[in-house]
């Protein structure tokens, strides 16, 4: 983590060692510079020049060898007197300018940084001064201290400051000068023959992370500390971690191998004389740990509702929220879980990302005890602790799936949160579709909390989850198994079950196919995720080819008799999953598309799985008619009962082929239910149709006369709904009295004469109608050659004809239908070589290509399509790559998401997208919905993807092959590249950061509201969908930043909401060149319906600041309130009254501070409920209840409505707590309201 701009990167390691306690910092005499003192190096040329000495051969020898600590072994022994002469002398170097600024900055900040959780204090230094002393002084505490060589343990009773080398009292005595660790006699008896400091320096390194502070590589006590460790090694011990910070004067490279061949990690920094940026480091690293703001929960609270964008190494902030939501205690991850508004479900993806490997196990309870093998895995799918892992044993307890820690569960409750996001579905179906227990639960609860709205796709997504019916694929099961096992046992219970199960129908899903036409993209701009697509499979696999020879044995239709319940309830089973998913209901099912005919037909082609229930509910049925013609019938009334139209085409069939179990009359009744409704229903045509011909003679002239009259009459008034013209409606009508009214005459039958005239009528105005020669009118549409009206074509097997019907079937303006898009899914090398030879032929059939690259476009299509398409879809004509753009984006979007080949080819095809709409006319509404499905945004957005996976570094500057497309985006005068402008403005921190000279020149104009009035807005809008503080970008857009308040009404309203928040945390945590009274300008240009966000915002930050929310808000809060809340009446709204108590009761132990700073600024509010419950959820009311009954009686209105029993114990509480407050007239009017509410009192 970079605490200040081009400072030193923190390791994330270290950051959490320091949260758990677990860091001693050792400093060094670097961390005394800005009190002009020396280094070691220094003093010693420092001490020559007092004495007036020079060095002698051995002298120079030493220094030359930076052996400094030899250096002053050999002058004191050379001088008379000289141990003591030297000493003084160095005690005299040794005294501080406290004058100076920032002279005891560093130590002040060492001070709290090395103060723990518990209060203990906990620091080492080797240095003689008194400016610890002194910092202690100035922030007015006191922390023990020892003075070698009495050295405490360095255990967990340890609490003090230890100078291990000594250091200068006040006076200093010779005893207390000879005491101090200078020369290298001095140091052979500390840490060699006494061994005290090397005893100490063991055991430290043993117990705790070190971290070196103010030394160079060189330093003669670095080189006796790494003999120390080194030495017990030797011994067979393992000390824990060691960081040392340093600079990288000899090159960042040359300077890490040093640090790493003492087995210490480097935290380098760039090299300035006064090393201002490791002095700044620390002090910036303190002020956050002081207030809080840098732990765990304020890194969530700082960063959860952004997206998971990719950034350089430095900006890592994903990897801060993954170390921050890894806290043991579990707190940062239910901040995370329980925040509003609800982070995004995008970081689901990136909690899974395997970023974590052997290293961090220690992170989660985990010792290992095996050397590193490699494997990585992610925070929401990771090794679990012992005490939550299952049992090894030969049987698994049905309970016993293992447990979550406190951080699963929150995430696991956070995940739960997003139940109405089809996107979570989708995302368990591709693990498996299995829900983890603990997780199930998890989700039930979420659920018992909100009801979600019956009747969703989204809900019955999650219903269908929680049943176990949701998979990625087939559940597996082995039919041949089961029917090898009914020859063999007959239908036992246990085969009765395991075929029960491997027919049992689950949901599997893939992700949404893309469209190109405007009403997707409007669905696309809507911001609401996309339900993924979703088809019936069986829990087992391939069973229309397993089944297909056992169908005819004796052994299977005995069976099938007896399993037609369990298949009928099978059948139903798909039904309902298809009901709850929008796919069917009491009058539509599609059935008639999956399964052309029940009767077995050639028609019936099998590409869908479920489809095998109605061959076995048919064939099992026609089985017990032999046996059973009771059981027969009964089954077939049953399927009348089932409100589906498949059902209904079951009954028909069971009529058709049972004349003697359904009598005539009564399959007449039948077919003319619902008021005719399933003889002119498209759904059962097919078998209504063969009905009325197996009727035929059958009917007696009364029951003619009946369905004579039902054909004449028509369909039921409404039945094919407003959007049917009167035109299309009538020529539907007479089509199908027509095919009726011949079918009977066709069958000998005789309707009435008013039937025959309207059949004359009929074939009168259609002369064209002629009967087919064979059944293909029967069917709504037919699957065949394409030369029928309303066709379904399969696509041909072989490839040499696939490639000829292709060409005579391009896919543009065809209204008959085809399987070509599953095709390119199932069958993807086919499909690619057929497109492949058509394109050498100089052919496009662009709607082909369109559908093949919407299918291609999936994350496990779109790199086996791009290996074998890049140089054909790099030569694409240019008319014809318009026509594709959207398509060959979005592709190319899906492609850059993984490593590639072929880079040459892929940025070719982004700079023929981007020539393409070079000089299209932007589009006004809703420009951000419109970039991220438009040919150019994602580009953009690939070039970017592309870009992020190089591993970024800060000031790497922007490169080829990215440096032109990019440039070129940015361009000016293209105003058809507005889309890939905003995608690069949503990157704008990581642009800036890997290449601030290009980011300035190219992109930060359109940040300009005067220079760019037309573009600026929704480039700050791109900017604020994930904005972050990043001081040297807003430096450079600080005159358009502060602009941005002045146009704040132009911005969209979650955009207000991110600029208002933004803004808010700027200026809680100051920095760059922004000083007050820019900001003051901000908030003072601000509406006043702003302040909600910039309350909100306040309070997101206490409640991030952990267990530091005083120092919190008295060192951030209460400045801010001071300098920058407006004092004006207009910004008390309701919603900014309610925050206010919130930041109130938030700030725990300064409560009544924040109640006496905000409560001019908080008005009555008729709602009050959700605020008192707060309050009553803590103990304030009974430590503080003078401030309780203040807020209480600012923010209750007299018309109070819907208050809870939590308002009387938040008063009886005031009451217990000072009796003499039930007088006050504030507490009598709240007790009105009370009374009022009907809540009695006392």
């Amino acid at each position: 983590m970079q605490f200040v701009k081009d400072g030193p990167d923190v390791p994330e390691s270290l950051l959490q060692a320091h949260e758990e306690g677990r860091v001693i910092f050792f400093c060094g005499a670097g961390i005394s510079y800005p009190a002009d003192l020396p280094g070691f190096h220094g003093l010693v040329d420092k001490v020559y020049t007092r004495l007036g000495t020079p060095r002698t051969g051995p002298e120079e020898a030493a220094y030359k060898a930076y052996l400094y600590d030899t250096t002053f072994g050999l002058l004191e022994g050379r001088l008379a007197d000289g141990r003591n002469r030297v000493r003084r002398i160095v005690e005299d170097i040794l005294r501080p300018d406290l004058t100076l600024p920032g002279a005891t900055r560093t130590q002040e900040a060492l001070l709290t940084l090395a103060k723990g959780r518990a209060g203990q204090t906990r620091l080492v230094t080797t240095n003689f001064d008194r400016l610890f002393e002194e910092a202690m002084t100035r922030q007015g505490s006191r922390v023990a201290t020892f003075n070698a060589p009495l050295l405490p343990i360095p255990k967990g009773r340890w609490d003090g400051l230890v100078y291990l080398h000594g250091m200068f009292p006040n006076p200093a005595s010779t005893a207390d000068l000879n005491r101090l660790v200078l020369g290298s006699g001095d140091f052979g008896l500390a840490y060699l023959i006494e061994r005290w400091a090397a005893r100490f320096v063991s055991e430290l390194l043993r117990n705790y992370t070190v971290c070196f502070v103010g030394y160079s590589i060189n330093d003669p006590v670095m080189r006796y500390m790494m003999d120390a460790l080194a030495a017990d090694r030797l011994m067979g011990e393992t000390p824990g971690e060691a960081f040392a910070f340093g600079d990288d004067k000899k090159g960042a490279e040359a300077a890490a191998e040093q640090w790493a061949s003492k087995n210490v990690i480097p935290i380098l920094y760039k090299h300035t004389e006064n090393h201002s940026l490791l002095h700044d480091t620390l002090h910036e690293w303190a002020s956050t740990y002081r207030d809080g703001v840098e732990g765990k929960e304020a890194v969530v609270a700082r960063y959860a509702n952004l997206e998971p964008a990719v950034s350089t190494k430095q900006d890592n902030f994903i990897g801060r929220m993954v170390w921050a939501l890894s806290d043991a205690t579990g707190l940062p991850a239910k901040l995370f879980a329980d925040r509003n508004p609800l982070p995004p479900i995008s970081w689901l993806k990136t909690l899974l990302n395997p970023v974590l490997g052997h290293k961090d196990l220690g992170r989660y309870g985990i010792t290992p005890s095996k050397p590193d093998n490699g494997r990585a895995f992610g925070l929401l799918d990771r090794p679990s602790p012992h005490e939550l892992s299952i049992s090894m044993s030969l049987v698994l307890h049905p309970r016993e799936h293992g447990g979550y820690d406190e951080v699963m569960f929150h995430l696991a409750r956070w995940a739960a949160r997003h139940y109405e996001n089809p996107s979570l579905v989708a995302w368990i179906a591709r693990r498996g579709g299995v829900l983890h227990p603990k997780f199930k639960q998890v989700l039930q609860h979420e659920l018992s909390k909100h009801s979600p709205e019956k009747g969703l796709p989204t809900t019955a997504l999650i219903s269908l989850l929680l049943a176990d019916r949701i998979r990625s694929g087939g559940a597996g099961g082995d039919l041949y198994e089961l029917i090898g096992r009914l020859k063999r046992e007959g239908l036992t219970i246990g085969v009765r079950l395991g075929l029960r199960q491997v027919l049992t129908p689950y949901v599997e899903l893939r992700e949404p196919i893309s469209f190109d036409d405007e009403e997707e993209e409007t669905e696309q701009g809507s911001g609401a995720p996309s339900m993924p697509d979703w088809d019936i499979v069986f829990g087992g696999q391939h069973l229309h080819s397993q089944l297909s020879e056992a169908r005819n044995t004796p052994e299977w239709r005995d069976a099938s008799r007896e399993l037609l319940g369990d298949f009928t309830s099978l059948l139903r089973d798909v039904m309902d999953i298809q009901r709850a998913l929008g796919g069917a209901n009491d009058v539509r099912d599609h059935s008639y598309i999956h399964q052309p005919s029940i009767a077995d037909h050639p028609q019936n082609r099998r590409f869908k799985d479920w489809t095998l229930l109605v061959e076995l509910v048919r064939d099992g049925w026609i089985a017990l008619t032999d046996h059973d013609p009771s059981a027969a019938r009964a089954e077939a009334e049953r399927w009348l009962s089932l409100k589906y139209p498949i059902f209904r085409r079951l009954a028909f069939f069971a009529a058709i082929e049972g004349p003697n179990i359904i009598a005539t009359n009564e399959a007449l009744d039948w077919l003319l239910l619902d008021n005719g409704r399933w003889l002119w229903s498209t759904e059962t045509q097919r078998e209504a149709l063969l009905l009325v011909a197996a009727l035929g003679k059958k009917l007696d002239t009364n029951a003619m006369a009946t369905l004579s009259s039902a054909i004449l009459a028509g369909p039921p008034d409404g039945m094919f709904g407003s959007d049917v013209s009167d035109e299309d409606l009538a020529r539907f009508v007479d089509r199908r009295r027509w095919m009726f009214i011949r079918r009977l005459l066709d069958t000998g039958a005789v309707p009435t004469p008013d039937a025959k005239a309207r059949l004359e009528e009929i074939e009168a105005n259609y002369p064209l109608w002629k009967p087919a020669e064979d059944d293909r009118q029967d069917f709504p549409f037919w699957m065949g050659d394409g030369d029928s009206w309303r066709t379904f074509t399969p696509t041909p097997v072989d490839l040499a004809a696939l490639v000829v019907w292709l060409a005579e079937h391009p896919g543009d303006g065809e209204d008959d239908e085809d399987d070509w898009s599953e095709r390119c899914d199932k069958d993807i090398d086919v499909a690619i070589d057929a497109l492949v030879q058509l394109a050498a032929k100089g052919t496009w059939p662009t709607g082909r290509w369109r559908d093949a690259l919407q299918v291609w476009s999936r994350e496990e299509s779109a790199g086996k399509s791009w290996g074998r398409l890049y140089n054909v879809i790099a030569a694409v004509p240019r008319e014809d790559l318009k026509l594709l753009s959207r398509q060959i984006a979005w592709w190319l979007a899906e492609l850059a998401k993984k490593p590639f080949e072929h880079e040459t080819e892929f940025f070719g095809l982004i700079a023929q997208i981007l020539a393409v709409h070079h000089n299209e006319q932007p589009i006004a509404d809703d420009e951000h919905f419109h970039a991220i499905n438009h040919p150019v945004g994602l580009a953009a957005q690939a070039i970017v993807t592309t870009w992020f996976h190089r591993g970024l570094e800060d000031g790497q500057g922007i490169n080829e092959p990215f440096a032109s497309p990019m440039e070129k985006t940015c361009d000016p005068d293209a105003p058809g590249l507005n889309p890939g402008r905003l995608i690069l403005a949503r990157n704008v921190i990581t642009l800036f950061r890997v290449d601030g000279e290009w980011t300035t020149r190219n992109l930060l104009p359109y940040f300009d509201w005067h220079a760019k009035p037309g573009a600026a807005c929704s480039i700050w809008e791109a900017f604020l969908q994930s904005p972050r503080l990043y001081w040297p970008l807003l430096d450079a857009l600080k005159s358009s930043f502060l602009a941005t308040a002045e146009h704040f009404e132009r911005l969209g309203d979650s955009y207000q909401s991110q600029y208002s928040g933004l803004i808010t945390y700027a200026a809680l945590r100051p920095g760059g060149t922004f000083v007050r009274e820019d900001f003051q300008r901000i908030f003072n240009a601000l509406p006043a319906k702003a302040f909600a966000d910039v309350a909100d915002a306040i309070l997101q930050g206490l409640n991030g600041a952990g267990e530091k929310k005083a120092e919190y808000y008295a060192n951030r809060v209460s400045p801010f309130l001071e300098y920058y809340w407006r004092k004006v009446a207009d910004v008390s709204t309701n919603a900014t009254s309610k925050k206010l108590v919130e930041i109130c009761v938030a700030a725990g132990d300064a409560f009544p501070q924040a109640v006496a700073a905000l409560i001019a600024f908080i008005q009555r509010v008729a709602d009050p409920t959700y605020v008192i419950m707060g309050l009553s959820k803590t103990d304030l009311t009974a430590r503080f209840p003078e401030a309780s009954l203040s807020i209480l009686d600012a923010i209750v209105a007299d018309n109070a409505q819907w208050l809870r029993p939590e308002f009387k114990n938040c008063l009886s509480k005031i009451r217990n707590a000072d009796p003499n407050l039930e007088r006050d007239g504030r507490f009598k009017r709240l007790v009105t309201v009370l009374r009022k509410a009907g809540i009695d009192w006392p």
